[in-house]
């Protein structure tokens, strides 16, 4: 609602900038504008094709310029080229790649779009499939006892070892899940350098916080095990070896330090095929569902997810796999080298031929103004196709990825208080967006979360649950009461 209200504010003070809410922005994020007027849109640079073709149209004036001067002098044309179908030959070519580079914008909306309500579905699902103990039990009855206004702490007595396993099981899940999203960005991010072979100092930067926010949820040993997916990619291969691993308040200062991002050098990273970081997260979030799978016969985890619910998981789980190597597919798949050599090639041959067309009869803007806006038209079109190829990049109409997760790690934080597990809601805690990262964002994002038990300790803690875990002992195979059936049968 704050968001609104202030982009409502600088629509009717005609004040819109091309980033958003911040006049300062930087970086990716996604314009949005007002469509009912003229002149606040007609009056930008942000954003537009101007910021680079503006030196392309201003060099063909000058070229179409001297010619046209150089005409006047002798007082006759170059030639007497009439009108032809190659402008518009060559209008029909660069729209045709301006259409396709807004499929594959619209394309790669959707698949975002996708990922993150599956992502949402499965934190849901996975929230409400393990079911707990007796606490859990009287919690989701509240209203059929006749206690709908009853707070969480009154059902805290009835708190067995089932619930407090639910509750770590539940933190372990709402992590992984904000850790998907981030290791998304940080692929999505890399992508695009993998395929020439280096990251440029934005885009370490960048990648370098997604970094830092998966270690602020996990420990140190899992951060090692995740990130080296990441830092082999490097040549040599420690050449990204940094302070990401170690304490979380120094790492932290780094972004707090505006310059910090200047003093960056591009990396040369490998290209080589090999298992990319959301591959291994989306296996880890998948391994806390099946490791809590209750199994009918045995009935050995009744705190667990039904069995026969595990596919619904697997599910969504295949389609964010899915949905990353659709994206990687946009990106690493431009368009056919022999239709944009085409295009480019009858551009700037059409141009050369500008002083061809001009006669000095018709005046100077048949000759001169005609030709600027012909000119300013075609680098557009060309321009605009350019931009749009790759909408995960760090252009102002590019994708914002930072509100999406933003967005989902809200839901997150509201789920969890949806099941009345203060033990749950405990282990999650936010903390301040550095302002460096948060001028970036369309959104005003100004917190993040991370581990209570990684912030509390500044990264030295073993474990990403604070607080006694309970015991698992009696958790083994078989039911409760320790017989199996001899046939392992499905009868019930």
């Amino acid at each position: 609602q704050a968001f609104r209200a202030q982009i409502g504010r600088l629509w009717a003070n005609d004040a819109f900038v091309a980033h958003g809410p911040h006049s300062d922005n930087v970086g990716a994020v996604m314009i949005y504008y007002p469509t009912d007027g003229w002149f606040a849109q007609i009056y930008k640079f942000n954003g537009t094709v101007w910021q680079t073709t503006w030196w392309k149209t201003l060099l063909l004036v000058a070229y179409t310029g001297i010619c046209y001067l150089w005409c006047l002098e002798r007082g006759s044309n170059l030639a007497l080229l009439p009108k032809n179908i190659v402008g518009s030959m060559l209008s029909f070519l660069l729209v045709f790649r301006a259409n396709s580079a807004y499929s594959r914008y619209w394309q790669a909306r959707t698949l975002l779009t996708e990922f993150f309500c599956d992502l949402e579905e499965f934190a849901v699902l996975g929230l409400l499939f393990l079911p707990g103990g007796e606490r859990n039990y009287l919690w989701r009855q509240r209203h059929a006892v006749g206690k709908p206004q009853a707070q969480a702490e009154e059902f805290e007595h009835a708190t067995n070892d089932d619930d407090r396993i639910v509750s770590e099981e539940r933190a372990d899940l709402l992590r992984w899940v904000v850790i998907v999203a981030l290791a998304m960005h940080v692929h999505l991010l890399m992508t695009a350098g993998l395929e020439v072979g280096e990251l440029g100092p934005e885009t370490r930067w960048l990648t370098d916080w997604c970094r830092y926010r998966i270690r602020c949820l996990t420990t140190a040993d899992e951060f090692a095990e995740l990130d080296r997916h990441v830092r082999a990619l490097a040549i040599p291969q420690d050449a990204w070896e940094d302070v990401l691993a170690g304490r979380l308040q120094s790492a932290a200062a780094i972004y707090d330090d505006p310059s910090a991002e200047s003093s960056l050098s591009p990396l040369e990273v490998a290209s080589m095929p090999r298992i990319r970081l959301p591959s291994v997260v989306l296996y880890k979030l998948l391994r806390v569902i099946v490791r809590n799978a209750n199994d009918a016969r045995l009935q050995n985890k009744r705190y667990g997810v039904t069995e026969r619910f595990l596919t619904v998981f697997i599910g969504l789980n295949g389609k964010m796999a899915k949905g990353i190597s659709m994206a990687t597919q946009i990106i690493t798949t431009p368009l056919p080298f022999p239709y944009y050599h085409l295009c480019r090639m009858l551009l700037f041959t059409y141009f050369l031929c500008f002083p061809l067309f001009i006669q000095i009869e018709l005046g100077f803007w048949a000759n001169m103004g005609e030709l600027t806006l012909l000119a300013a038209g075609l680098l557009g079109i060309d321009a605009i196709a350019t931009e749009l190829e790759n909408p995960f990049g760090q252009d102002e109409n590019d994708l914002d990825i930072f509100e999406k997760v933003a967005h989902l790690e809200q839901e997150v934080v509201l789920f969890a208080g949806l099941q009345g597990d203060s033990s749950l809601q405990h282990q999650l805690v936010w903390r301040e967006m550095p302002e460096s990262i948060a001028k970036r964002c369309i959104s005003p994002v100004t917190h993040y979360l991370a581990s209570r038990s990684q912030v509390s300790s500044d990264g030295r803690s073993k474990d990403t649950f604070e607080g006694q875990r309970a015991d698992r002992q009696h958790h083994g195979p078989g039911s409760e009461d320790g017989s199996v059936d001899d046939d392992l049968s499905d009868d019930s």
